[in-house]
């Protein structure tokens, strides 16, 4: 049997290059589909953690030596509308390159961190007129954010992580219009509640 702890090197320390190899051959991965974004997330921890290429090596050993950099195909745009209810997008899922958020009246819920995000980017286009639209990503990803927000917020509240994610980018273009456009870590547990109910809730209490 091939003991590989008995390989010349192998409990040596890892050099920066053998990292950044590693590093790559996971963004290649992921860019194909093949970990979620919170796989990758581990994963990278794990690699820039490892203090030996043998540590290296069992990170990534069960992925492609050469990656195809072949991205398969997938529907060019998804559509998440709430209109007076809650939408969501959560568990094991696969992005499309191009995504809309539309919520009225209502939540929707984009959760990243379990999903397949094929290619380098996700683009989403986050309308909250009289609602929120939340997307969740695992902390250290790298997020941009532009757009309007008119008596409401777009807002970047990801944790920090001792790295940043190369790929994906997570682009949102955000329109808010007395609601919310939030991109965390977690979903705040005060704003589980629909736009509708909190907007019943103001209306009774202004009766009263």
């Amino acid at each position: 049997m091939d003991d590989k702890s008995d390989r010349p090197g192998l409990q040596d320390g890892v050099s920066d290059s053998e990292r950044e190899r590693a590093l790559e051959r996971l963004r290649a991965a992921a860019v194909e589909g093949g970990l979620t974004f919170q796989e990758l997330v581990a994963r990278t921890g794990r690699v820039h953690a490892a203090d030996t290429p043998l540590e290296v090596e069992v990170v990534i050993g069960d992925l492609p030596a050469t990656p195809s950099r072949v991205v398969p195909a997938s529907p060019g745009r998804r559509w998440v509308v709430a209109v007076i209810a809650d939408e969501r997008l959560t568990g094991r899922w696969t992005t499309p390159p191009r995504l809309t958020a539309v919520a009225v009246v209502g939540d929707v819920i984009v959760d990243l961190r379990e999903a397949t995000v094929r290619g380098e980017q996700l683009s989403i286009q986050a309308t909250a007129l009289v609602g929120d639209v939340f997307v969740l990503v695992p902390p250290g990803a790298t997020v941009e954010m532009s757009g309007v927000a008119v008596l409401g917020h777009k807002k970047v509240a990801v944790e920090p992580a001792e790295y940043t994610l190369a790929v994906p980018v997570v682009r949102v273009s955000a329109v808010t219009i007395l609601g919310d456009v939030i991109v965390a870590t977690q979903l705040p547990k005060s704003r589980i509640k629909s736009a509708w109910a909190r907007w019943k809730n103001r209306k009774a209490v202004d009766s009263i």
